[in-house]
This record gives structure tokens, sequence and C-alpha cells, in this order.
């Protein structure tokens, strides 16, 4: 039995072959407590129900406005001293499976802007098989998202509200970039595309006006049914999870979908063995060198104030930009550091600790983050 089937009963690739009509057949909905619509995939074989976590695509500015309205509606917390860690020869994608739900943890997903991990601009969302083979996933962002398979199913399968409960296709895609396209152009397959066309960022503009209306990716309530193995290659069902009657015994986490300019794929005939001349004058370097800026911070503000709004405990941060995407481990760097001053002692916040996860250190973060005023605590193994 596939991943998929032991939620929905069929396959991925027999799913992707149905119309949203169809696919509705598979979703169940109840009310909560306090009135939510709370969604669960119902398996059409054995009548299982799956939970959902709740997906949305807030701005950074609604999400600050949030932010201000919790506030308004709960004390403020007392401001303690927040423990900053640098984790590395950690695999998120295994490390979802130790976090405990009363930890309260949020994990940030460096993907793409269609909150996807197809890995190129050509690989359709809907082949048949992205959700089944997400364990493959390298990368920390994205190797966080085959543990809440629910959760990236529906991202991938039942995320379009029109029709309702459509999938994503090349052509029918989420967006969020999709209020600042003047700046990003329109992104392929969730891949930020320069045409050369796209209003350049000045060195004198207030990010903030361009960062307020980029979007973020909010699913809350993963429920982390996968592991995977040391080497990455074998993915298994937690033992909690092969019994359905309580889904509550399984880690519950949040997460966040963010992404960044990749500077080794500027264009969409941007490759190894062929770079854009017109993309690399002094001139375009420098804008697309803003604009890199301006979506990290999107990126990372966007994590916090999640965090903020979801009175998280524990946020685990990847380097969003970092390794294949090629964006400066100094500017990546600034770009958390501006996030976590700005937000991490602010008084909604109820963090008690933020951890930087990566496979090695090979990269000099400690010594960036330094330099920008971060005090990395002791190194210590997490989730025990």
């Amino acid at each position: 039995m596939t991943r998929v089937e032991r939620v929905l009963g069929v396959t991925e690739e027999e799913l992707v072959r149905q119309s949203a009509e169809e696919r509705q057949l598979y979703i169940c909905k109840q009310i909560g407590e306090t009135g939510e619509e709370i969604l669960w995939f119902r398996n059409i074989q054995t009548g299982v129900l799956t939970p959902i976590g709740p997906f949305c695509t807030p701005t950074v500015e609604e999400l600050r406005a949030q932010v201000k309205q919790t506030m308004m509606d709960q004390p403020e917390e007392e401001n303690k001293d927040r423990q900053f860690y640098c984790l590395y020869h950690v695999d998120i994608g295994e490390l979802q499976t130790r976090l405990k739900t009363t930890d309260r943890c949020l994990i940030q997903i460096a993907g793409n802007f269609n909150c996807l991990n197809v890995p190129n601009r050509r690989r359709k969302p809907d082949e048949g098989r992205l959700v089944e083979l997400a364990f493959q996933q390298k990368t920390q962002g994205p190797a966080a998202t085959f543990g809440p398979l629910a959760c990236n199913l529906f991202r991938t399968h039942f995320s379009m509200p029109t029709p309702q409960y459509s999938g994503q296709t090349l052509k029918h895609q989420i967006s969020l970039l999709d209020n600042v396209k003047e700046y990003t152009g329109i992104p392929i397959n969730g891949k930020l595309t320069l045409r050369g066309d796209e209003i350049p960022i000045p060195d004198t503009m207030d990010l903030d006006a361009i960062v307020g209306k980029v979007r973020v990716g909010l699913q809350t309530d993963c429920h982390v049914m996968y592991g995977r193995n040391k080497r990455q290659r074998e993915v298994y069902l937690l033992d909690t999870a092969k019994h359905c009657d309580d889904f509550s015994k399984l880690p519950i986490v949040d997460q966040c979908h963010v992404a960044a300019v990749n500077w080794n794929s500027l264009t969409e005939d941007h490759t190894r063995n062929h770079v854009p001349a017109w993309t690399q004058t002094p001139a375009k370097q420098k804008e697309i060198y803003n604009l890199s800026r301006a979506l990290l911070r999107a990126g990372y503000e966007g994590v916090y104030l999640a965090a903020l709004m979801r009175r998280t405990k524990h946020l685990y941060l990847t380097l969003v930009g970092g390794g294949v995407f090629g964006n400066p481990n100094q500017l990546i760097v600034q770009e958390l550091a501006h996030a976590h001053k700005k937000w991490a002692s602010h008084p909604a916040s109820c963090l008690e600790a933020v951890y930087l996860c990566g496979y090695s250190q090979k990269d000099n973060v400690e010594c960036l983050l330094k330099k920008e005023g971060i005090k990395i605590a002791k190194t210590r193994r997490v989730g025990q």
C-alpha cells in the first residue's frame, strides 16, 4: 500500500486523474468548538479519517495586523531571554518525529513560491508522484514536508479555491508573489523567473513597502505520520500512526512555507552552461541583490510573525536561499538576524528557543550570526 493510498484509498496517480468534483469525496468537514471549519481526509475504502492542517497564505502585513490584535486580546508574555541554537548534522525530516506537541513547534520550510517542492520549472505538480516521493528531498526545508503527509497532499492536490479542492498544475497554482509581481515577475512552477521588464528595487526604497505584500504559506496543526532513517533512503510510518483511532498521539507541528531568489536559475534559460549576459551587468546584479534581500526579509519576518501569532515556543529555521540557490550567506544571516532582533523578544512572543538547522558547519554561519549581534547558545540535541 502506498502512503497516499493509506490516507485516501487511492494512489496518487489515480487521484490526479480525477476532477475537483470527484475529489470532494475525500473531504470531510467538521465544525470545531469555536465555530471554525475543520477538514479531514476520508479513506474511501475504509472510512478512516485523517486530519488536514488548516492552510492559508497571509501576507506579511496581515500577519503583523494579527499579531497586533493578539496583543490586544491576550496579556503580554514575560520578556525573557530567547536561546538561539545552531544545530548541525540534523535532518528535520527525522527530527519532526521526535518533537512534542506540547512544545508548540513551528518549522520553516524553504521551498518554492507555490508552497510545493518541485525540483524545476518543468516538473508537473500533478504528475502523480510528487507527494509519494517527497521523502527523497535532501534540503532541510523540503525534507520537513513528507512527514505530515496529509498536509503535503492537501497543498499539492486540493488547495486551489476554484474549482474548490482542485489541485495545483503547471498553469493553475498558488503564488506567494501575486501582490509583488511587478518587482519579481510571474513565477514559473513556483520558481521566481526574471524576464528583464521587472521594476527595479533601488537602495533608497523602503523594503517594508514590498515585504508587507509578500505572502507566506502557513499550515498549522500538522500531524507528523512518517519519519525516515539516517541515510534518508527509507521512510517509516510512526507506530502511533498505525492506529487510526487517536491522531492526537502523533507529533503535531506548524509549518511556514517561504522561498527565495535562485541565483543559479534566474531566468527560464539560465543553466550551468548558459548564464544570460543581461543578468550579469553590475546594475542588474544590484537589482537582483535588493530583490533577494526583500524576499529573504519577507521569509524570515513572516515565519517569526507566524510564530508570534501561533504562540510558538520552539522555532526551527533554515538558511533560506542558501545551498544550491546561491544567495550569499552574509545576506541570508543579515535578514535572519534582522527578524530575530525585531520579533523574538516582542511583547507578544512566547518563544523559548530558536534553532537554525543545517547538515554541516562548513558555511561559517555562527561567525556571521555573532557579527550581527546574535548570541549563540551551546548546541544541544533536541526532540529527546
